[in-house]
């Protein structure tokens, strides 16, 4: 006489429905980790700032590529001793901060950006030092702006650039970003350029300052335009 066929306890059961939804989840978790991981890609794509997305807006600025790209490094230089300065990441957080030394306002008038972040500072600072020289058509007016202000220089030139209202750290700053940069180094025989006895200067470095002005920006001029 057959025997009965056994009756599977309730347990059994629920335990292949416990196994098939834990692989169920698992299967759902994989697919949506896959699919949360392409959206953090295509968001940190996003976050790139405009200025590195904007080609050049004109045919001054891409035939100066060449020259920004070096000038932009010896800007660096002078701004954080190309990034190995501690001190570059300021307290201000709308201050300048970073290899560039950014500040917000900077950073938002070419389509802002991640300030803090130190490759997308170096697109900024490049883009902002482009800016400068679209808006004044002269390298050494466009360091001098980086540095001291696109404001501080309106007035300057406004006034009719009186060379004795000239910041002495501006004018030295942007001497050393067109010496470090080669723009018309060459020519103009650097090895000449410290008098062999100096005399005594009661205007702290001007009086030297004042006789390689007019060189240094004749000559950085023809080289760059």
């Amino acid at each position: 006489m057959a025997k009965p066929a056994m009756r599977r306890a309730p347990e059994y059961h629920m335990g292949q429905m416990f196994c098939a939804g834990a692989r169920l989840g698992l299967a759902l978790c994989f697919t949506f980790g896959l699919h949360a991981a392409a959206n953090s890609a295509a968001a940190q794509s996003n976050r790139i700032s405009a200025a590195a997305r904007t080609p050049p807006t004109s045919p001054l600025e891409r035939g100066a590529a060449a020259v920004l790209d070096r000038l932009a490094y010896a800007v660096e230089g002078a701004e954080s001793s190309h990034g190995t300065d501690p001190l570059m990441w300021g307290p201000d957080p709308d201050g300048p901060q970073g290899p560039m030394q950014v500040s917000t306002d900077a950073a938002e008038d070419v389509g802002g950006g991640n300030r803090f972040d130190a490759r997308e500072n170096r697109v900024l600072g490049r883009a902002y030092l482009a800016q400068m020289y679209r808006r004044y058509g002269s390298w050494p007016d466009a360091i001098a702006a980086y540095n001291w202000g696109p404001g501080n220089m309106d007035a300057w030139i406004g006034g009719g650039r009186p060379f004795d209202r000239f910041p002495p750290a501006v004018e030295r700053y942007r001497m050393r970003v067109l010496v470090e940069s080669s723009l018309g180094a060459p020519r103009l025989r650097l090895v000449h350029l410290r008098p062999r006895r100096p005399a005594p200067d009661p205007h702290n470095g001007r009086a030297a300052i004042a006789r390689l002005y007019t060189p240094i920006m004749r000559m950085s001029e023809a080289v760059t335009r």
